[in-house]
């Protein structure tokens, strides 16, 4: 817990300070040519129990699709589950 605020209050501001330095350094990188990716820091990554609960709390509350969920989920796309459903109780 301690490691995850340092580096979301210390490093984080500081690394995307630099990006946006860097990405504004040249047209040609049309402002996104640096990125940071969040998901290689392990104290930042979610665990694959919260991702599941946050999709599907996000899927029952009408805010994304089965498919989105689905996508999210690491799992295949299914026929028909590219629309919001009536049903929230749906599986995913």
């Amino acid at each position: 817990m301690a490691m995850e605020a340092f580096i979301t209050q210390t490093v984080l501001p500081v690394a995307k300070k630099i990006r946006d330095k860097i990405n504004t350094l040249s047209p040609s990188f049309n402002g996104d040519w640096l990125d940071i990716q969040y998901e290689t820091i392990p104290e930042l990554k979610e665990s694959e129990d919260a991702i599941n609960n946050r999709v599907i709390a996000q899927y029952q509350a009408g805010i994304i699709t089965q498919n989105e969920a689905r996508q999210e989920m690491g799992l295949d796309p299914i026929e028909g589950g590219d629309t919001f459903i009536g049903d929230k109780t749906a599986t995913i």
